[in-house]
């Protein structure tokens, strides 16, 4: 990958690796991706950009079928390896993935992994996307094929609800 990106540091390409596995299922702010390790947005752009196109993160865009609607516009980052992705966080073990404070994002992170792959073997390809208005409303995952919808909300618990 060094070599396809001309990658200059690969210590600053690595904290950008380390803080996006940090902000797994969260809005993707590349500003403040970019601040933390003091690099330029255009490099931290260029980085994540790598990541994308060597299939490490994924981008979910938000759903919008209104455009002047009240949605939030930028995407939620996923790592295609939730494995790595708790690597670079730190998690060690499952002990310590419930103990964070985030362990729901976590959580939402395998069952993109499980979505990810679900989707990868189907042959109409639906869309996948997340829902959130600025009052912080949101439904995790939504999926889309032809039309139809079905929208999954990620909760830690130990009980298992359904809503029609």
């Amino acid at each position: 990958m060094r070599q396809l990106s001309a990658v200059s540091s690969l210590p600053d390409f690595q904290r950008v690796m380390i803080l996006a596995a940090h902000r797994t299922d969260k809005l993707l702010n590349q500003a403040d991706l970019a601040r933390d390790p003091a690099l330029s947005h255009p490099t931290t752009h260029r980085y994540l950009n790598l990541l994308e196109t060597g299939f490490l993160v994924r981008r979910i865009r938000p759903m919008a079928t209104n455009p002047s609607a009240a949605i939030v516009k930028g995407p939620k980052l996923f790592w295609t390896d939730c494995g790595l992705g708790a690597c670079l966080a730190e998690i060690k073990s499952s002990a310590d993935a419930t103990q964070r404070l985030d362990a729901g994002f976590w959580l939402e992170q395998t069952l993109f992994q499980t979505v990810d792959t679900w989707r990868a073997l189907d042959s109409p390809r639906r869309k996948r996307h997340f829902w959130r208005d600025r009052a912080g409303h949101e439904v995790d995952f939504i999926l889309e094929e032809a039309g139809k919808l079905v929208a999954l909300e990620i909760k830690v618990g130990i009980q298992v609800t359904t809503v029609t």
